[in-house]
């Protein structure tokens, strides 16, 4: 029987070696070091309001009061409620598409784009902000395509409790 000096794992089966392999090859990367906070004055405040405590709540009850406003929407809703439907509909959107911005200009490019989560979140503002843009010009207000899209911040809010966290990291790997 050869033993494996160089891994010292001769004696585990093929999948709990790959298992070892695959733990060493997570243990290989190093912790992503929190950015610095920013130089410039506008950066530094938006960087102490997205490091703050309240940061995490009004995006939450931002993201909560859209969900639950797009779901009242029905067939023969009265012209009142669907243009209320819409008015918070478009006040949202341009919120995700500020806190994109804000956070990008906040981090910079390479910081931003290197969190997973902010990536998702830029992928929703994009689209929100195109699902506004292509009804405004079209006048085609079926688009229910973006708003569906919109329905994924859900996990943006699964991020902020520790454990549905790390259910959906769980399910993901």
């Amino acid at each position: 029987q050869a033993i494996d000096e160089e891994r010292d794992v001769s004696y585990l089966s093929p999948e709990q070696k790959q298992w070892v392999d695959v733990q060493r090859w997570l243990q290989s990367f190093k912790a992503r070091k929190n950015p610095e906070k920013p130089v410039l004055q506008p950066s530094k405040a938006l960087w102490w309001f997205f490091h703050s405590k309240a940061y995490p709540y009004i995006i939450s009850f931002v993201i909560v009061t859209n969900i639950c406003v797009m779901s009242t929407s029905h067939v023969g809703q009265p012209p009142y409620w669907a243009d209320t439907v819409q008015l918070v509909n478009d006040i949202c959107t341009w919120i995700y598409f500020a806190e994109f911005i804000a956070k990008l200009m906040c981090v910079g490019a390479r910081v931003y784009f290197s969190e997973g989560w902010d990536i998702f979140d830029a992928a929703i503002a994009i689209a929100a902000v195109c699902g506004f843009i292509t009804e405004k010009v079209t006048d085609f207000k079926a688009l229910s395509l973006f708003r569906t899209i919109r329905i994924a911040l859900l996990f943006k809010l699964i991020r902020r409790a520790k454990p549905l966290s790390m259910l959906f990291n769980t399910v993901l790997l």
